[in-house]
Order: C-alpha cells, then sequence, then structure tokens
C-alpha cells in the first residue's frame, strides 16, 4: 500500500464560497454556544477543515472515470490522520457529538453518489452546504454546552436555509435569470420555517432576521435582474460573504 502513497502537488479546493460557509458555520456555533470551551471550538474547525481539504482526493476515487488509478498522497493520508485525530478526540470529550455522526454519512452519502452520478453542480452545492452548516451544531456539542437535541435541529435548519439560500441566489446568475421563481419559493419556505421554530421557543426571534437578510437580497436581485445577470461572479462573490458576515453578525443579537 505505501507503494502508492505519493507527495503530488497539494489541491486546495477552489470553492471560495465554501470557504466562507465553513468559517460562517462555525462562528454561528460560537455565536448560539451556552460555554466557552476553546478546545472544543478548535476541534470543531479542524475537523470540518481536514474534510474540506479531503474532498479532492475522494472525488478521484468517486468519479467512474478515475476507477482503478486513484493514488492517495502523503498530504491526504496526513489529512486522513488529522480528521481521525479531531474526530476522536470531540468524542472523548463530548460523547453524544455521535448522534452529529448520523445525518453526517447520510448528507455524504447523497453527495457522492450525485457525485458519480455527475449531477448538476447546483445540487451539489445545495447538498454541500447542507452538510457544512452540521458544523454549527457540531461546534456547540463540541464545547460542551447543556443542549436539546431540538434546539440542535432547529440551529441546523436555520444554517442550512441561510447558506442554501446563497447558492441559488447565484443559480439565478448561472442560468441567466431562470432561477428566480425556484428561489423565491424556497425563500417563503424557509422563512415560514424559521417562524415557525421562533413562535414554539426553539430559537431566537433573530433566526428570522437572519432569513430575512437573504429574503431582502432576492428582492434586491428580483428588481435588478437584468444588471445581476451581467455582474461578473467575483462580484457576486463578494456580495454573498457580505451577506453571510451581516447574518452571523444579527446572530449575535440574540433578541
Amino acid at each position: 500500500m505505501l507503494t502508492n502513497l505519493r507527495m503530488n502537488k497539494i489541491s486546495i479546493p477552489k470553492e471560495h464560497g465554501a470557504y466562507v460557509v465553513l468559517l460562517a458555520a462555525w462562528l454561528l456555533g460560537i455565536v448560539y454556544s451556552t460555554c466557552v470551551d476553546v478546545i472544543g471550538f478548535a476541534l470543531a474547525l479542524i475537523l470540518p477543515l481536514s474534510l474540506f481539504f479531503l474532498q479532492e482526493p475522494i472525488r478521484r476515487i468517486f468519479r467512474p472515470r478515475s476507477k482503478g488509478n486513484a493514488q492517495f498522497d502523503l498530504f491526504s493520508l496526513f489529512l486522513v490522520v488529522v480528521a481521525l485525530s479531531s474526530a476522536a478526540l470531540i468524542l472523548i470529550r463530548a460523547p453524544e457529538t455521535v448522534f452529529i455522526g448520523i445525518p453526517v454519512v447520510m448528507v455524504a452519502v447523497l453527495y457522492f453518489y450525485f457525485i458519480r452520478k455527475r449531477s448538476n453542480p447546483i445540487i451539489l452545492s445545495l447538498i454541500g452546504f447542507v452538510g457544512l452548516s452540521l458544523i454549527t451544531p457540531l461546534t456547540i456539542v463540541a464545547a460542551r454546552c447543556p443542549i436539546r437535541i431540538e434546539f440542535l435541529v432547529s440551529i441546523w435548519l436555520l444554517a442550512a436555509f441561510f447558506f442554501c439560500g446563497s447558492v441559488l441566489c447565484v443559480n439565478i446568475r448561472l442560468s441567466a435569470g431562470r432561477g428566480v421563481r425556484l428561489a423565491s419559493i424556497y425563500h417563503v419556505v424557509a422563512l415560514i420555517v424559521m417562524i415557525l421554530l421562533v413562535q414554539y421557543g426553539y430559537l431566537p426571534l433573530s433566526a428570522i432576521a437572519v432569513i430575512g437578510i437573504s429574503f431582502f437580497r432576492l428582492l434586491l436581485i428580483s428588481m435588478n435582474k437584468k444588471t445581476y445577470v451581467r455582474l461578473p461572479i467575483k462580484i457576486i462573490g463578494i456580495q454573498e460573504s457580505v451577506v453571510t458576515a451581516l447574518g452571523v453578525l444579527i446572530s449575535m443579537f440574540k433578541f
């Protein structure tokens, strides 16, 4: 097996939006944590970050055209060790995090299934962002805060709805304006779900404001669709990063 190990040029994932979402999901977890555990917070960032950097080697294994030719380089092996070590430390410090492993496995299976099917990149992005949203409840549990399962599920839904809204808004630009209806329906559903979660006391009122920012972004896009579809992707990426930062900032005010 060691003969298959190589030191290749390190493959850095190029999904810049995913970096923003990964960091934002982690910060949301810190914001909603009821206690402070620096080690737990650090481990909750190291684990998903190492797995994120492993995605390209894993993709090479799962892609049909790469079957039989996939090789694991030394950097990938290092990332595996880091991921397994951080996961073990999290489980030792907070055994209840094992329950987060269930949705993680489900999302991972879906993600790599659609990779093999060479599905629409938008579908892959939505599944990927749902998976990255799990960093929020992971951070809370890893910090060993006293929490309820209902709150963890609710905070995951908040993060997933917020981040996936970004995917659907960018899709409007990529589809030359044809994704407005889908994005509108999605945001209405997201807003209704957040109102219900706040109504039943699972989330603070600021959760509605977070989704409200996403809704307001979509409204601006709809009103200026002709201009939006001509914007460079780099500019849109900056806009999405600003919206994400605003969402995290508003979450700090748990009114």
